[in-house]
Order: C-alpha cells, then structure tokens, then sequence
C-alpha cells in the first residue's frame, strides 16, 4: 500500500475517533505488515480508549457537579425561604412587641445601654408632656429630678446585672415632667438585648394619689395605735386596783377553810391572767406605734451581743450556731426593731427545739437585688409551714401549746419588718425544724 493510501486510511479512523467511534480492528492490526503503520494503528485504538474513559469520567463529573448545582440551588432556596421567614417573624414581633407596647396601661419607655430613649408609648407623652418627637431627643436622666445622684452608675451596673426589678413601692422616688413638676412613681424595670445592644424598658405609674392614700392611712393607723396604747395603760388601772384589794382580802381571810383557799387560788390565777394579757396589748400597741431611725447593723456583732443575753437558756440546751454572713455582712433597720427580731426568732427556736437532739441553729445573710435576706433555722420540732403560716404570725395565736409563751412575738416582728418596707416568710415540716427568713429592705 503507498504512503498515500496508508495516510488516506490513518486519516479516516482519526476522523472516526474524532466522531467518537473506533474503525480500527485487531484483525486489521494483526494483518499490518508495516510496523510504524501497526504502532499507529495501536496508539489510535489506546487513545479512542483513553478518550472514551476520560469522556466517561467527564460525564460522571458533570453528573455530579450538576447534582452538588441543584444542591446548593435547594439550600439555597431553603435558606432565602427561612431568611424570608425569619424576617417575617421578626416584623411580625416588632409589630407585636410596638403594638403591646403603645396600647399599655402603663407609660412605658425604652432606652438602650447609652441612656438613649428609643421608643415611648401615648400614655408615657401624658404622663411626662412631651411629645413623641421630643422624647425621642431626650436620654432617661432628663426624666429624673435633679436631686437624683449618680444615675448613669446605677444604670450601667443595673444593666450589668441584667436583673429585673420594681422600684418606688416603698420609696419616695419621683419623676419630672417636662414643666419642671415632680411626682411619685413606681417603675419596673426589664432588660433585653436588641441588635446586639442591651436595652431597658421601663414601666412608669404614677403613684401621687395611691401615696397620699397611703400617708393618710398611716396617720390614721398611728392614732388608732396610740389610741390602743392609751386604752391598754387604762385597762391596766382596774386591774392593779384588784390586785392591791386582791392581797388585802388575802391577809383578812383565812386559807384554812378549803373552799376559801381555792376561790382565791382561782382569783390569783385570773388576775394574773388578766394582767399577763393586758401587758402583752401593750406590748403589742409599742410595737406597732414603734418609729426609730433606719441604721446599719454588724448581724455578726448582733448575734454576740444576743448570745450573751441567753446565755443560760443556750448553756442549758447546749444550742450550737451556724453562721455565714460573707456575702451581707449589715442589715439596715431600727436599732431595737432588729434587735427584737433576731432575739425573736432565736429564742422560738432554742424553745421549740426538738426532745432527741441539741438544737442546731443556721443564721446566714444575702443580698437579694432591693433586700438582704435575714434566715434563722433550726432543727426543731417543727411546723408544717407555709400551711399554718396565718397561725404561726396571727395575734395570740400559736402552733404548739406544750411550750409556754403568749403568742404575739412572730406578730410583732412580721409588723415590724413590715412596718420597715420588708417581708418574712417561713418553710419547714413537722419533726425536721423549721426556717424563718426576713427580706430587709436595702437603704
């Protein structure tokens, strides 16, 4: 064959290896005398072989690279759906939480972590007189009188803290108005974080009318415990009189007539009676008409002096104490008022202890945000408590009747850390002991 052909015939099954189809045979290798030209023919069926498995590997890359396409175009999909979703959502709940806040009762205004107020509802502009545009230029400290010291501190550390609270329900706390007027408030306060930023939304009520209701009531309280003391001190006139008759029968009469013996041994009994009763009224009016200057006390120091005045009762029951003040180390109220809670609580538990083991009383301290928290518990007999709570604190009321006592000591110091702007609660089970706790406001 000449160079020609065997050009012409090479050219072909290129051309057909071009189109994708091999013409080449074994047979037709075999029979090629021409050794250069059998190598040719060689090569072209290894790279029609080649080139049908690079073609397969490319469309099995393409498979895959069109399947990981319609992947991402699903996710992607997914994602712009639940992006469209989510800032749906987030629409929807600042419609929600605008709305909530704009037909609230209260006034209600929201700065962030700068002071900045940001948003204030229609009854926060008629409480205050500002227009919404003007608050919106004015930060939370030109709410506040100028007699209000170190704000921005306390809001910095509040925000912190990030706790919320009530405030002014016990204090005298007042706002300004935009003509310059003050009146007493009661806020609460709520701190969450928006766009990264933490903010605080405040709940403001005027509270001038409720706090005049209140002082009047207080007045008013005050001659009605005054009133008590005075009728109590009155009382006890006709009953030191009997008494004096009382021992002047007793020396004229003879106590050898049984009869005689036992009438006035009856009479004994209910002028004493009557005299323990009439002491513990007045007792009672001194404690509620009792009105001393707040101060700060050591509790450490405190409970020393009160280990001391009941020194024989702790002796003679070999009382132990627990005590962790570290974290509230003072309490702030009346000198006497706190003195006669701790000694209160104390004693209750000393006598109330339990017949099979030595008394075990803990005493610790907290700080709780607007209160230290004051708790005495023991290892006692007991009470099932909050369940008889009402009779544990109610006026000559008492739990256990095995153990002498009068039953106005609890109501007292529940009036007095009431009468301080504080709280005490209890907890405990019968044959375990019992736990009272004073919440105390902070000054």
């Amino acid at each position: 064959m000449s160079n020609k052909d065997t050009l012409h015939k090479i050219s072909k099954h290129i051309v057909a290896i071009a189109k994708g189809k091999c013409t080449i045979s074994d047979e037709e290798i075999l029979a090629e005398k021409d050794e250069a030209v059998r190598d040719i023919l060689m090569g072209l069926t290894y790279l029609y072989e080649d080139l049908e498995l690079g073609k397969k590997e490319l469309e099995d890359l393409n498979k895959g690279l069109e399947a990981k396409v319609e992947e991402a175009t699903s996710l992607l999909q997914q994602k712009a759906s639940a992006l469209q979703e989510s800032e749906k959502k987030a629409k929807d709940s600042e419609a929600l939480f605008r709305s909530l806040i704009e037909n609230n009762v209260h006034a209600m205004v929201l700065s962030n972590d700068k002071g900045q107020i940001t948003l204030v509802n229609k009854k926060a502009t008629t409480l205050f007189g500002y227009s919404i545009e003007e608050f919106i230029q004015l930060q939370i400290k030109d709410l506040l009188p100028p007699t209000i010291k170190g704000h921005n501190e306390k809001m910095k550390a509040f925000r912190d803290k990030a706790e919320n609270r009530q405030m002014g329900g016990n204090r005298n706390l007042k706002a300004k108005r935009k003509d310059g007027s003050e009146f007493d408030v009661e806020i609460g306060l709520n701190t969450f974080e928006l766009n990264g930023r933490k903010n605080v939304l405040a709940t403001i009520d005027d509270i001038t009318i409720r706090k005049a209701n209140a002082d009047a009531l207080v007045a008013r309280t005050q001659e009605l415990q005054q009133f008590a003391y005075i009728a109590t001190h009155d009382l006890k006139v006709p009953i030191t009189n009997i008494e004096s008759f009382y021992g002047l029968l007793k020396e004229q009469l003879s106590t050898d007539d049984e009869a005689v013996y036992e009438s006035m041994q009856w009479m004994e009994k209910c002028i004493t009676q009557a005299n323990d009763k009439i002491t513990d009224l007045i007792t009672v009016s001194r404690a509620q008409g009792l009105s001393e200057p707040k101060t700060e006390h050591n509790v450490a120091e405190l409970l020393d002096e009160l280990k001391v005045l009941l020194g024989s009762e702790i002796k003679a029951t070999n009382t132990t104490f627990i005590t962790n003040f570290e974290s509230a180390p003072f309490v702030t109220l009346g000198k006497s008022a706190i003195k006669s809670v701790l000694q209160n609580l104390v004693s209750n538990s000393i006598k109330y202890k339990h017949p099979e083991r030595d008394p075990v009383i803990t005493i610790t301290t907290k700080d709780e945000g607007d209160y230290i928290s004051l708790s005495v518990k023991d290892n006692g007999i007991g009470v099932n408590l909050p369940a008889q709570e009402e009779k544990v604190f109610g006026l000559f009321q008492r739990a256990h009747d095995h153990v002498e006592g009068s039953g106005i000591g609890l109501y007292i110091i529940k009036k007095i850390i009431a009468d301080g702007g504080g709280k005490i609660t209890s907890s405990g089970k019968v044959g375990e002991g019992a736990e009272f706790k004073a919440f105390l406001l902070k000054p």
